[in-house]
């Protein structure tokens, strides 16, 4: 299994706007439905401008198709506009 743990530093004020706006988009329900997919989840932190997000696939087998997925390219394109910076932890 493969867990990834990303870290956002969000751009002052608009964590929750950018949370708001991947749901409305059908971001994550469309990642949790991709195969080897097991959870894919957003904790945003009630008094910092961070958001972390949880990823977990089968394998890292997964991932190449995961970033050719529309709704994931929809991602970093948002994260252009809300995001500051982004930190990655990989547990295989």
């Amino acid at each position: 299994m493969l867990t990834m743990n990303l870290y956002y530093q969000m751009k002052e004020g608009k964590k929750n706007e950018f949370v708001d706006t991947i749901y409305s988009l059908g971001i994550p329900q469309a990642t949790k439905e991709e195969n080897g997919c097991i959870a894919y989840d957003f904790y945003v932190s009630p008094d910092k401008d961070e958001i972390l997000l949880v990823e977990k696939w089968e394998s890292s087998d997964y991932l190449p198709s995961h970033t050719q997925q529309e709704h994931f390219k929809k991602l970093i394109s948002l994260k252009d506009e809300y995001v500051i910076s982004t930190v990655c932890e990989k547990f295989e």
